[in-house]
């Protein structure tokens, strides 16, 4: 795996994504999670090597399985749509939309927050909505929708009480995903 950094990112030998997706690929296939992720993004942009959707889904999903928030969004989003071969499958996609919340990715966070808000009625399924998406903003999550910048600004449509606010607080605090989760496992150097 320190190959693989060394010739990614150039500094102390000369950089060459050939040689370093080598590296990669032979720590992925023993299983390092950041490893799988880097094949999988090399595979599906085509970059350094052909891209090849099927098997940058095969990478994708090992890193998805050995904990890689990001993987499993991902493959949400390719679920959700039918996207990368993958045909439309809502309760999967929103399997890993949950997976990739729980791992602390805000955007799958907030997507969990929303969810739950728009398609649930009782009163506990609002709760989480709005503990999803307390967590989403504290790990970083903006959006362009003034409305749902903070949960204050949603419980008034949803008529939500001073009580659910609490709740989804206390609710938001037992998940235990926190802001302070290591984006660089994954994240390219």
């Amino acid at each position: 795996m320190e190959l693989a950094y060394l010739f990614h990112r150039g500094d102390v030998v000369p950089q060459d994504m050939l040689e370093a997706c080598k590296f990669y690929r032979m720590a992925a296939e023993l299983g390092h999670v950041n490893s799988q992720f880097r094949m999988g993004t090399f595979l599906l942009q085509g970059d350094p090597v052909p891209r090849d959707i099927k098997q940058a889904i095969h990478w994708f999903c090992k890193a998805g399985e050995g904990g890689s928030g990001e993987a499993q969004f991902i493959l949400a989003g390719n679920y959700e749509f039918g996207m990368l071969g993958t045909q439309i499958n809502s309760k999967e996609a929103l399997s890993r939309y949950r997976k990739a919340a729980e791992l602390g990715i805000p955007e799958a966070q907030h997507f969990i927050g929303e969810f739950l808000l728009k398609n649930q009625d009782c009163q506990q399924a609002r709760i989480e909505g709005l503990a999803w998406l307390h967590l989403a903003s504290a790990n970083g999550y903006k959006t362009e929708d003034p409305l749902l910048t903070t949960i204050e600004s949603i419980l008034p449509p949803l008529q939500g009480s001073p009580g659910e606010m609490r709740a989804a607080r206390e609710l938001a605090a037992t998940l235990e995903i926190r802001a302070d989760r290591k984006p660089s496992d994954t994240q390219m150097p």
